[in-house]
């Protein structure tokens, strides 16, 4: 496992804190202080995290169509399917117990995977297979970042089952490696700029 250096950017605190499951306490908390919805209802925090991670799936999405942008490629992702994809992928990983940071780093990887990837194939794989593809790209930048991997079975069990049996997902996602000249390194400069694409809501 290589050493990466110190994260690029820094990790907004929305981010950076872990929020806990469950309900406001009664203790200090305010209702001020308490996040609400645009309603002023107070939200539960299992639901102000649900909400984060959703935000947090359709900036990826942004990055990966603005990629397709600059590739010049004529097809575009299907974002609604896509987006559900990706925060279905996130909860699954909190799930691992991988950090808010950690998570976020994969996404930069995969991101900058995707646009090696994934420009020659639009138009040619369905819209449906364009999807799972980024999900396979978010599992090899998840085991290439992290020093601990959820193993395959477990994502094919959350997240492939009803898509492909395990063998046809490990066929795909030896093929997707491929397409990367099994290489996994990115450049500080590409990871610096995707974390700022799948951020910049979070730093507005």
């Amino acid at each position: 496992m290589p050493n990466f250096p110190a994260p690029l950017l820094p990790l907004p605190c929305a981010l950076d804190s872990p929020v806990a499951d469950g309900y406001p306490g009664s203790g200090a908390s305010t209702a001020a202080e308490t996040p609400k919805d645009a309603c002023g209802v107070i939200l539960p925090r299992r639901l102000q995290r649900t909400e984060q991670d959703a935000d947090l799936a359709w900036q990826l999405v942004l990055a990966m169509n603005q990629a397709l942008d600059e590739t010049r490629a004529n097809c575009r992702l299907d974002e609604q399917m896509l987006q559900k994809k990706v925060h279905h992928t996130i909860r699954f990983l909190r799930a691992c117990s991988y950090s808010s940071h950690d998570i976020v780093v994969a996404l930069a990887y995969t991101c900058a995977y995707f646009r090696r990837v994934m420009p020659p194939l639009m138009g040619v794989v369905s819209r449906s297979e364009a999807v799972h593809i980024c999900i396979l790209l978010i599992y090899l930048a998840h085991s290439f970042v992290l020093d601990e991997n959820c193993p395959i079975r477990d994502w094919h069990r959350h997240i492939f089952r009803k898509y492909c049996s395990l063998k046809k997902m490990d066929a795909a996602l030896f093929r997707v490696f491929s397409f990367l000249d099994f290489k996994l390194m990115i450049s500080q400069e590409e990871e610096a700029k995707y974390l700022r694409m799948i951020l910049q809501k979070e730093s507005l």
